[in-house]
């Protein structure tokens, strides 16, 4: 028992809600709003270093055929989706506070009174950053039932 309480709080120290929320921001600048069934599916790709890898390299134009394609990565998508959501909850309630995002009508928006720069000194935030925009490109191309019922999502 002692060796889950550890493994589950390095997790969570090292997919923390200052980077979950940049991830979130910046995903926000590439679209300006978006619906919140497919932002909560943000995090979860984006926190997995080795999606971001291969999403890096990647020429996709929809989700559905990257995880085809790589479908070793979902296998558990949905435990790694569950055990995510909290910090993505914890994220839009830091952001909705600080008034950088809006929720109305099901959907995120990003709002005006966000600072001009918002920088983190991570290594690993930059190599997310870098492919947020196909990312976002990827889960807009991509209808939300398919994606739920592909990655195998249970709410």
């Amino acid at each position: 028992m002692g060796n889950k309480v550890q493994i589950m709080n390095e997790f969570y120290i090292y997919n923390n809600e200052a980077l979950s929320s940049l991830i979130l921001l910046s995903s926000l600048k590439e679209i300006e709003t978006i619906r919140i069934e497919k932002f909560i599916l943000i995090l979860p790709i984006a926190l997995d270093n080795r999606i971001v890898k291969m999403i890096s390299n990647s020429e996709h134009k929809n989700l559905v055929s990257f995880i085809k394609e790589n479908s070793s990565l979902f296998v558990r998508f949905n435990i790694r989706f569950n055990n995510i959501l909290p910090i993505t909850i914890n994220c839009f309630h830091i952001l909705n506070t600080l008034g950088y995002i809006k929720i109305q009508n099901n959907r995120i928006f990003l709002s005006e009174s966000l600072p001009e720069q918002i920088e983190l000194n991570s290594e690993r935030f930059e190599k997310i950053e870098k492919v947020i925009k196909n990312l976002i490109e990827l889960l807009i191309n991509t209808e939300t039932d398919e994606l739920y019922t592909l990655l195998n999502i249970k709410l």
